[in-house]
């Protein structure tokens, strides 16, 4: 994705602020949650779940703010800092949530890493294969006791990224093409009505005080937006490194505020930290979830309209060509 937009990230330094930005987005929001629910019995396993960013009901904001307001750099930045969050979740899941571990499932699993590892290194551009290996990875890893998701990360890794000789695509972007829209209309929808759900009868006013719910709302709220604008804006003081091409410090607050919406990636992280759950907790947290999440979904969809300048006004072309001789290649996409 980040090549796929011309090179906004072709920097080391500008790689440097959205990954630090993620980090910080990861850790300030943990110590939120930490700080309300240390002396809480059993609450504080569900620390990972306020520093989730859901990646497509952030962007699917920003594609609701006029397009004059949202240079091309901005998108980028805000993708980035959403992947990487997602990583370091996925990463969490596999150490703190994963089951008891079974070795031999483990030693299955290399053996569909192996084959996946040696089609990609012939360069071989069958997908039909990768997802039949892909499969029987996710079926060892998921019977190893090690979150699944992991699975799927490596499976996306060993695919293709460069396209073939004469061609436009890679087979890593035909595999999102066709993937992307059942994501988008399917899975993500089903997974939201699925486990998204709270007894409204059961809600009440002291439930919003509760410190699961706070740690939760206030972690997505306030840590989020805090982390990753004062981490920029350290890194940009101490480092020198400057802003994406196009972005302002407004822009970096509107993509701190759409960071904090967490949604089905914090409700996925609910259901595995309170796995069974008989306190009550992950019915607070989903509470707190969907608190934080509508509010900085407006909050966001609002700065961005309503405060950020326009592309005009910082100069800034929504499309930016690829320089001349650029030793960088990226995709075309259709």
């Amino acid at each position: 994705e980040i090549c796929d937009e011309k090179g906004n990230l072709n920097t080391v330094g500008k790689a440097f602020l959205p990954g630090a930005a993620a980090l910080s987005g990861v850790l300030l929001p943990a110590g939120i949650f930490a700080f309300f629910t240390y002396s809480v019995l059993g609450a504080l396993h569900g620390w990972a779940i306020p520093t989730a960013t859901d990646i497509a009901f952030a962007l699917g904001v920003l594609m609701l703010v006029p397009k004059s307001k949202v240079p091309l750099s901005v998108k980028v930045f805000l993708l980035a800092i959403a992947v990487i969050d997602d990583l370091l979740a996925v990463g969490v899941i596999a150490v703190f949530y994963s089951g008891d571990i079974q070795l031999q499932w483990l030693l299955y699993s290399t053996i569909f890493i192996g084959l996946l590892f040696v089609q990609n290194r012939m360069k071989s551009h069958n997908l039909a294969f990768y997802g039949l290996w892909g499969i029987g990875l996710w079926v060892c890893v998921l019977n190893s006791g090690v979150h699944a998701t992991v699975a799927g990360v490596i499976t996306a890794l060993m695919i293709p990224s460069t396209a073939k000789l004469g061609g436009n695509w890679s087979l890593l972007k035909t595999a999102e093409h066709w993937l992307s829209p059942m994501n988008a209309w399917f899975v993500m929808p089903a997974f939201a009505l699925a486990n998204a759900g709270i007894v409204l009868g059961n809600v009440s006013v002291s439930d919003v005080f509760q410190p699961v719910t706070m740690g939760i709302s206030l972690g997505l709220m306030l840590g989020k937006p805090v982390a990753i604008v004062s981490c920029v804006l350290l890194a940009v003081k101490l480092f020198k490194i400057q802003l994406p091409d196009g972005m302002t410090y407004r822009h970096l607050v509107g993509i701190g505020l759409l960071a904090g919406i967490g949604f089905t990636m914090s409700i996925f992280v609910t259901d595995l930290a309170y796995m069974g759950d008989v306190t009550g907790y992950a019915n607070q947290a989903k509470l707190g979830i969907l608190m934080a999440s509508f509010t900085m979904a407006v909050i966001g969809w609002s700065w961005f309209t309503f405060i950020c300048p326009s592309v005009n006004e910082v100069g800034e072309n929504t499309e930016k060509p690829v320089p001349t001789g650029s030793t960088q290649q990226c995709e075309t996409s259709a």
